[in-house]
């Protein structure tokens, strides 16, 4: 049956992975690519993207070690599969890996990067890029990483749970848009530029999420974190679902100590199953955390007095002892 041919090549994976993971444990880089290079293979013979592409960045990683010069060419077949793979997804998943690695490449090159001629560059040599060109593809193919909103977004995570760890919160982020746009926005910086297109991926995270109102108010409150708005509005309307008490935390955050405070007590009152308590608990122990500061003059003479400054919170009693 399928689900037989499926769980079997699940086995087939998890195998070999394994055997991956003791390799590299054991300091065998060389015997994790040779079966890395097999898993490889396997996902291509049987078009399993997933698979395919977490063997990719494996074998990347392998050969890094071995040799740094080896970047480009594995950068260069992820472009090659990027453009020529059939699945919008797969394809999407590319795109954004090549964003995050050119990234990292740029930031740890950038001081010789930033130094050269940013005019007279061969284009046809990526290492000879000007620190302009590195930014623009890194933008370019983060685009490219979201632009099939619709099949990203009717794509379970699980598809890609090879290459995927969500942490323990699905709901939240339940399809491969989510995943890929939260990726998209870290790839950008600070610019008015940058601001303008971070706030387009919220915006079409919302608008994607209309079905799912824990992962669209959460989307909504991340949105308003990074303008600096206010979350009421956003409390008043999602006041039914479980991610208002994590909203709540962000709100208190940003309020006097006193006011988070009486906040926190209340809504932990009157929700006292909600699986988000956790951060408002651990925002409430650390403003009711005892906290003291003392200071003095390091040097006092014979009759003259010592005068101390104390800054304390949570604290009703001092008792100070000289010596």
């Amino acid at each position: 049956s399928m689900f037989f041919v499926v769980a079997c090549f699940a086995t087939i994976y998890e195998k070999l992975w394994n055997e991956v993971e003791v390799y590299e444990q054991d300091g065998l880089p060389k015997s994790a690519k040779k079966t890395t290079d097999s898993i490889y293979v396997i996902a291509q013979k049987e078009k399993n993207y997933p698979q395919l592409i977490r063997s990719m960045v494996y074998q990347l990683k392998e050969d890094m070690s071995i040799d740094e010069d080896s970047f480009f060419v594995h950068l260069n077949q992820f472009k090659i599969f990027a453009k020529d793979c059939p699945d919008k997804v797969a394809s999407s998943v590319a795109y954004s890996i090549m964003a995050e690695l050119m990234q990292s490449y740029y930031q740890a090159n950038s001081f010789k990067i930033d130094d050269r001629n940013q005019i007279a560059v061969n284009l046809d040599d990526i290492t000879e890029w000007t620190s302009e060109m590195y930014k623009n593809v890194i933008v370019d193919w983060t685009k490219k990483s979201i632009e099939a909103e619709k099949a990203l977004a009717s794509t379970d995570i699980d598809m890609y749970r090879p290459i995927i760890n969500n942490g323990k919160d699905s709901l939240l982020r339940s399809n491969m848009f989510d995943i890929l746009a939260n990726r998209a926005i870290s790839r950008y910086g600070n610019s008015k530029s940058d601001s303008i297109e971070i706030v387009k991926i919220y915006d079409s995270i919302i608008r994607l999420n209309a079905y799912n109102r824990e992962a669209a108010a959460y989307a909504e409150a991340q949105k308003a974190a990074y303008l600096g708005q206010s979350f009421d509005n956003i409390l008043n309307r999602y006041s039914d679902t479980q991610i208002s008490v994590y909203i709540t935390y962000l709100k208190c955050l940003k309020l006097p100590k006193k006011q988070a405070h009486e906040i926190c007590v209340q809504t932990l009152k009157s929700n006292p199953n909600n699986k988000y308590n956790s951060s408002l608990q651990n925002l409430l122990s650390s403003i009711e955390k005892p906290e003291l500061s003392v200071n003095m003059n390091s040097l006092a003479y014979p009759g003259d007095s010592i005068k101390l400054k104390c800054s304390y919170v949570n604290i009703n009693k001092l008792h100070c002892n000289i010596y």
